[in-house]
């Protein structure tokens, strides 16, 4: 029952309360004094994202509260379309993390391609709260996932993977078609092997690049379009971008955005260095871009380092070169 601020207000609440109903109440007047110690009786500010916390609080808990109606004592303005979006995301979708105390809203994101670095991902983005899909064509290794099982050797990842699919916040799917249509990010994690002329393939990228835009085209929200691959530097903007733009209509800013992600995993220590990294580069075409990947990292620890997406995609083959510099010094030193 959604109720302004009115003479019959204070009745509202007292009746409410009666029946056990949880209330939630913008502070107003004496409204702080009439709540003493009842225990459904929530206050808060008028910003819209705490009376969603506070709706949360007193519908979260199935052991006390039976009905889940409740009463809002709120001024007409306060309940806006933001409201109304973010209590069904808390209420009805269940997005609302409260495992480590937190109240963020978490994010649904899509893994294309559950590889090695597309299923440590997958996985670790669940742990941190996210809601996530992969998207993957081999039949074998989707059934293995929605099992909770995993394709690969890795420590610790085949526990987070189990976790994830009987909590429902991880799942498999091989055609994007069958997505619902109101996911916040899309990381591409497909593989990008080099030729025999030592350029990289990006046939799978730009393959995928297109699905993705035709998914956007169905979606309802802005849509993070993040390269998780190893690419050359101006792939996001010289590939990406065009294909994008093409098959949405020039709705890049609007409609979606782009950034780069590059990943610093190792074989064996690869879900602690998720979990834990030494830092995280945040590579967006343009400001809101770079702001949507932050949300998705903002439970990680760690330095966060805003670049432009060409930089991002540098740093990663510098990282790359140099670990295979120090390889082939190592060696040199070895044979006297």
């Amino acid at each position: 029952i959604l109720t302004s601020t009115h003479e019959g207000s204070p009745n509202v609440i007292k009746e409410a309360l009666a029946c056990n109903l949880p209330v939630v109440s913008v502070e107003v007047g004496d409204v702080k004094e009439r709540k003493g110690n009842l225990k459904h009786f929530e206050i808060c500010d008028s910003k819209p994202e705490e009376i969603a916390k506070a709706l949360y609080r007193v519908l979260s808990n199935e052991n006390e509260i039976n009905n889940r109606e409740s009463v809002l004592h709120l001024d007409e303005n306060i309940i806006t379309t933001k409201l109304i979006a973010i209590y069904h995301k808390a209420i009805k979708k269940k997005l609302w993390n409260t495992t480590n105390g937190t109240t963020e809203l978490d994010l649904k994101i899509l893994i294309w391609g559950m590889g090695y670095v597309g299923i440590v991902t997958a996985a670790c983005l669940s742990k941190l709260g996210h809601t996530v899909t992969g998207v993957e064509p081999n039949l074998e290794k989707v059934a293995m996932l929605n099992n909770g099982k995993s394709p690969i050797l890795e420590p610790k990842l085949e526990k987070i993977l189990e976790d994830a699919v009987e909590s429902k916040s991880l799942k498999t799917l091989s055609d994007y078609n069958k997505l619902e249509t109101d996911y916040d990010v899309s990381f591409i994690c497909v593989g990008t092997p080099i030729q025999p002329n030592g350029a990289m393939s990006l046939n799978q990228l730009m393959k995928v690049t297109n699905s993705i835009g035709k998914y956007i085209n169905r979606n309802h929200n802005y849509h993070l379009v993040v390269v998780r691959s190893t690419v050359t530097p101006g792939t996001s903007r010289n590939i990406l971008l065009p294909i994008l733009q093409k098959v949405t209509d020039n709705k890049f800013g609007e409609k979606f955005g782009i950034a780069s992600n590059p990943e610093f995993l190792r074989e064996t220590t690869a879900v602690s260095d998720f979990l834990n990294p030494q830092h995280t580069i945040i590579g967006g075409l343009d400001a809101k871009s770079s702001n949507t990947l932050s949300k998705v990292y903002s439970k990680l620890k760690g330095p966060k380092h805003i670049l432009t997406t060409d930089e991002s995609e540098m740093l990663k083959l510098a990282s790359n070169a140099f670990h295979a510099l120090k390889v082939g010094f190592a060696n040199e030193i070895g044979r006297y």
